[in-house]
C-alpha cells in the first residue's frame, strides 16, 4: 500500500521473465489531483448517461399517413433484444387504431453527456380504421407487419429521460372482406423514461 494524493492506493507486481514488474497499482495513482478529480467526474457522468434500459416507456404524437394524427404509446423490456407492445389511438375522424407486439435491437452510442440509441424493430399489430363515425360498414380491419427504425437521444444532466423519432411502415398481409386498411406509413416523436 501506498499513500499518493492523500489516500491509499493499493499496487500488485507481477514476475515476468524472472523480472518483476507492476502489474497494477491502484486506480487513483495516474498523476494530479485536477486529474484525479476529471476522472471522478467522467466516472460519474458516464454513471448518469443512460442508454441501457430494462424498461422504457413513452408516449407522443404520430402522423398516420391516409389515416391523420394519433396518439402513440410504448412499453419497451430489454434484454438484450427489446420486445414490448405499441398501441396507437387516432385523434382524426377515421378513429385509426392499432395494438402491436414487437422484436427489435438497439445500437447505443455514447457521445460524452450526449447517447444516440438507433433501433430497429419488427412485429405483428391489429389495426382498425373507419371511413366516417357515421356508417358503419366503412369499419376495415387488418393484421398487419410493421418494420420500424429510428433513433432516441438522452443527456447526462436528466438520466432516464429521452427523446424518440422514427418511421414505421405497415405492410397489412391479412385484411378483411373489403381490403379496407392498405400498407401505410407512421412518422412519429415521443418522449419517454427508462428505468
Amino acid at each position: 500500500m501506498s499513500n499518493v494524493n492523500d489516500k491509499l492506493v493499493k499496487s500488485e507486481w507481477i514476475k515476468e521473465y524472472g523480472v518483476y514488474r507492476m502489474d497494477t497499482y491502484g486506480e487513483l495513482a495516474t498523476g494530479g489531483k485536477n486529474l484525479l478529480e476529471n476522472k471522478e467526474k467522467k466516472k460519474a457522468q458516464d454513471k448518469s448517461l443512460r442508454t441501457d434500459y430494462d424498461v422504457a416507456i413513452s408516449a407522443g404524437y404520430a402522423n398516420v399517413f391516409d389515416y391523420g394524427s394519433a396518439f402513440h404509446a410504448v412499453a419497451r423490456f430489454s434484454n438484450p433484444f427489446t420486445y414490448g407492445v405499441d398501441l396507437f389511438y387516432g385523434l382524426s375522424e377515421k378513429e385509426y387504431f392499432q395494438l402491436g407486439m414487437s422484436l427489435g435491437f438497439v445500437i447505443p452510442i455514447r457521445l460524452g453527456t450526449f447517447g444516440l440509441i438507433s433501433f430497429g424493430e419488427t412485429g405483428m399489430a391489429y389495426t382498425s380504421s373507419k371511413e366516417s363515425k357515421t356508417l358503419q360498414d366503412d369499419f376495415g380491419f387488418a393484421i398487419c407487419i410493421p418494420l420500424k427504425g429510428g433513433l432516441m437521444f438522452t443527456f447526462a444532466k436528466v438520466p432516464g429521460l429521452f427523446g424518440r423519432l422514427y418511421y414505421e411502415y405497415n405492410f397489412a398481409f391479412i385484411k378483411d372482406q373489403n381490403e379496407k386498411i392498405k400498407d401505410h406509413g407512421i412518422f412519429g416523436v415521443s418522449v419517454g423514461y427508462g428505468f
